[in-house]
């Protein structure tokens, strides 16, 4: 009889681990299996795996902004495998020139790149050490806002080009740092003025004239190669921006739309651009709109913005 409850006992813990290590196993199928995967070095954008802005999957991730004159990007190697090794790993990185052409060649990428000039960036180190048994190492660079060319788009392509004999990730080796330029990007004095009309323009009284050239300087900011945003008359940060759109590439007219809709003073639909123009020799954007408050008066703002 205890020999049947010895093995009935042993018969039950065995069926009690086995099925403990499946449910181990099968925890989170959503996971990498590491343990199917030869040791690989990527690129990251933060410590813990989640989310990346390296590869060209992830370019648009990549984009540079800026707050200051100065910004520092961080990205993190990363050894990504089943375990951890018992030894230290020095990686290299550094600009890939390649990777640059290899975009550029492909007709599927609309915009065209300059490889970031050395004088606009500096890359604090061009190797690090994974140290025994961890994962990852930083990499920072920094990239100075104020030195750019604002009608240029540029490049900084930055690769893992050696990694101790450990395979390098084909898909996410690379990450693109770039920045779209614009030949309308830029900073511009301003010259213009106001005019406030009690009634219509037609048959109307003219109340006031306001001076603009206050508002100087004017920021033109890129959105793409062909379109840019700028504040409307003396309403820097509120929202209301003009949209101008200029094929920088063939020249021809400038395209100019506004929104009214955030300034709360504005009859909704009022809003009008009645003359856009571009003189690319003055470097010089010329624009004269129109609006009706809600009180029913009428506005009129005309402003020449002249390239520094």
């Amino acid at each position: 009889m205890n020999k049947i409850l010895k093995y009935a006992y042993f018969m039950i813990g065995f069926a009690l681990v086995i099925s403990m290590g499946a449910c181990v196993k099968n925890r989170n199928t959503n996971a990498t299996d590491f343990s199917q995967i030869t040791p690989i070095l990527e690129i990251r954008d933060n410590i813990s795996g989640i989310g990346n802005d390296a590869g060209l999957s992830n370019f648009g991730k990549a984009s540079l902004s800026f707050t200051s004159d100065t910004g520092t990007f961080s990205f993190y190697v990363n050894l990504a495998s089943e375990f951890t090794l018992d030894h230290d790993i020095t990686v290299t990185v550094g600009i890939d020139n390649a990777a640059l052409q290899s975009y550029n060649a492909d007709p599927a990428n609309a915009v065209d790149y300059e490889l970031m000039p050395d004088s606009i960036f500096s890359l604090a180190a061009t190797q690090v050490t994974i140290k025994a048994h961890e994962r990852v190492a930083l990499v920072s660079v920094d990239v100075y806002a104020n030195k750019i060319d604002p009608s240029k788009s540029y490049m900084l392509p930055i690769s893992i080009t050696d990694a101790s004999g450990i395979n390098i990730s084909g898909n996410f080796g690379t990450i693109y740092y770039h920045v779209i330029g614009n030949c309308l990007a830029g900073t511009y004095d301003v010259v213009g003025t106001r005019t406030n009309y009690t009634g219509a323009v037609s048959g109307g009284i003219i109340s006031s004239v306001s001076d603009l050239s206050a508002n100087s300087p004017k920021i033109v900011i890129p959105v793409d190669p062909t379109h840019t945003l700028v504040d409307y008359a003396n309403l820097g940060g509120s929202g209301w921006a003009y949209s101008l759109t200029y094929d920088c590439s063939a020249g021809g007219n400038l395209v100019a739309v506004g929104n009214d809709v955030a300034l709360a003073s504005a009859l909704a639909g009022t809003f009008s651009i009645t003359t856009a123009t571009y003189d690319p020799v003055l470097k010089q954007i010329y624009l004269l709109s129109t609006y009706t408050n809600t009180s029913g008066n009428a506005r009129v703002v005309e402003e020449w913005l002249t390239k520094e």
